[in-house]
């Protein structure tokens, strides 16, 4: 339908799997899965529109990286966190992990 927004899935297996064709009938592979070109640009076109979240950018670390992000917080990130419970405290990283990356 014109106008219509595309909703794309989470992940880039759901994408696949959503997206993929099979040519069965080996016109123009020998059956192997491909997407189309023109949904590849789509899902980049996605997301490139989506904001990097901090979570995003923890998926994407390297090993080196994570232990320097982790090293640099020396035990107190957040800060006067000794006193809070669990439960705060996972409802703070959940809300640090979903803002901008900066």
């Amino acid at each position: 339908m014109a106008g219509e927004m595309m909703l794309f899935p989470d992940t880039v297996e759901e994408f696949i799997e959503q997206y993929k064709v099979v040519d069965s009938d080996h016109a123009l592979s020998n059956g192997a899965e491909f997407i189309p070109v023109f949904r590849m640009r789509q899902w980049f076109d996605h997301l490139q529109a989506q904001p990097i979240t901090n979570a995003d950018r923890i998926r994407t670390m390297t090993d080196e990286e994570l232990a320097e992000l982790l090293a640099s917080t020396d035990g107190d990130f957040p800060p006067n966190c000794e006193d809070v419970p669990v439960r705060k405290l996972e409802a703070y990283w959940l809300d640090w992990m979903k803002q901008e990356a900066g």
